[in-house]
């Protein structure tokens, strides 16, 4: 009977994560905050805490406080960061102009110079770095095909990619050390490391229909070693790594589906958090249902900009996600906890935004005291009437004097609202 109610729980725990997550509320940082530019690249969070942020003005650090801009103009480099990686001693950042290092020691940012037997360095727009069991890092150019740095050795060396005229988008280590190099610029769409000839073969995926391609930027194993491909044109793919088989889900051609995925993470078990163009969607890879999370004008804890980036996950939980146009947002991982009143200029809601007292009336009605908005009662649980709102009619500032809480009328000012 107990495995048989282990059974029942493990099935239904996605179903009602699901559910938990549906309500998702997006702090918003910007250039208002001291961001260098909303226009977000690149996400990491170092070993000490600190959030990187990589736009196309520069790099900043985020303390939880104040946000540090750092320039790498002065070192000859493009203000344009593509990509964040955290080593013990280095941050290494992908440029449109190659590789740079922070040192955490001295603080100075250093061009990385290194060339590869045949004279060649770094010189295009890297997009990925990502390091490797083995302790290489890799990058993916756009140009210049991947790179295989040797920090033991201190050794560059080069995979030229020549069908994709160098043009990379990405780079996987997955669960069992295997190296995976993607693009959305030729063919093949995946590539694999043959480790025993030093070279990458094509990974040729097998599709129910030639309609779809495996094009894309982005491609991601979850905790069950499951690889998922974001595709440009072609929507989100489950590929079995030892048999190619793909089933494809949220196709553009699907009113729900997604088009240029961008990035991917493992929000939760069973689901995904997925960047694109068309927003921010959560992906159950049980039930197979999605949520499209956008922008809102009227609701002020919505993503802030649709074209979703970078997405990651910080040390405490919590989702820090790049846009476009919208400069950061976060993602609690209290969120969805709690049930929300907000102030908005575009919808009936909760006058004010200084909220001083809570009451509850006989009827089971709760009452809200603003001391900029005057006095709110939200709808029951049950009920779908809209907030009631009063305001003082005279001149005076609407502030909630005395609340009891048990009694027939509430004190308002001088004046006195009857309680039904």
């Amino acid at each position: 009977m107990r495995k048989l109610i282990l059974s029942i729980f493990n099935l239904l725990m996605p179903i009602l994560l699901f559910a938990a997550s549906n309500d998702l509320r997006f702090r918003h940082f910007s250039v208002e905050d001291g961001l260098s530019s909303n226009s977000v690249r690149a996400l990491m969070q170092d070993k000490h805490g600190f959030l990187w942020i990589g736009t196309d003005e520069g790099l900043n650090r985020y303390d939880g406080t104040s946000i540090k801009l750092y320039r790498l103009k002065k070192q000859g480099a493009n203000e344009a960061i593509s990509s964040l990686y955290d080593t013990a001693d280095k941050i290494w950042i992908g440029t449109d102009r190659g590789i740079y290092t922070y040192d955490y020691q001295t603080e100075h940012i250093e061009p990385f110079t290194l060339a590869t037997s045949s004279h060649i360095s770094i010189q295009t727009n890297a997009n990925d770095i990502i390091e490797n069991k083995d302790g290489n890092l890799w990058f993916a150019t756009i140009g210049q095909g991947v790179f295989k740095y040797n920090i033991a050795n201190n050794d560059l060396e080069q995979y030229e990619f020549k069908n994709s005229n160098g043009l990379m988008a990405s780079i996987l280590v997955d669960s069992e050390n295997q190296i995976w190099a993607i693009t959305s610029w030729g063919d093949p769409g995946i590539s694999k490391l043959d480790k025993a000839k030093n070279k990458f073969e094509p990974f040729r995926p097998i599709y129910e229909s030639q309609k779809y391609s495996s094009n894309a930027l982005i491609m991601m194993e979850d905790s069950e070693h499951t690889l998922w491909l974001g595709a440009w044109e072609c929507g989100l793919q489950k590929i079995d790594k030892y048999s190619g088989k793909v089933t494809t889900y949220l196709h553009p051609s699907n009113e729900k589906g997604a088009m240029h995925i961008h990035s991917m993470i493992e929000y939760a078990p069973h689901q995904l958090l997925i960047g694109s163009d068309d927003g921010l969607l959560l992906f159950n890879t049980v039930t197979e249902e999605s949520q499209l999370f956008t922008e809102d004008e009227t609701n002020p804890y919505s993503l802030s900009n649709r074209f979703v980036y970078p997405i990651i996950k910080d040390h405490e939980g919590g989702t820090w996600i790049g846009t476009y146009y919208g400069g950061v947002n976060y993602i609690s991982p209290n969120t969805g906890r709690f049930e929300s009143f907000v102030h908005s200029h575009f919808s009936n809601s909760v006058n004010g935004t200084v909220i001083g007292r809570f009451c509850e009336d006989p009827s089971g009605r709760i009452w809200i005291a603003s001391d900029d908005g005057g006095l709110n009662s939200p709808p029951p649980k049950t009920g779908s009437s809209p907030i009631i709102c009063h305001r003082p009619t005279r001149t005076a500032s609407p502030i909630i004097m005395y609340m009891p809480c048990a009694w027939t009328a509430i004190t308002y000012g001088s004046a006195h609202i009857p309680v039904e």
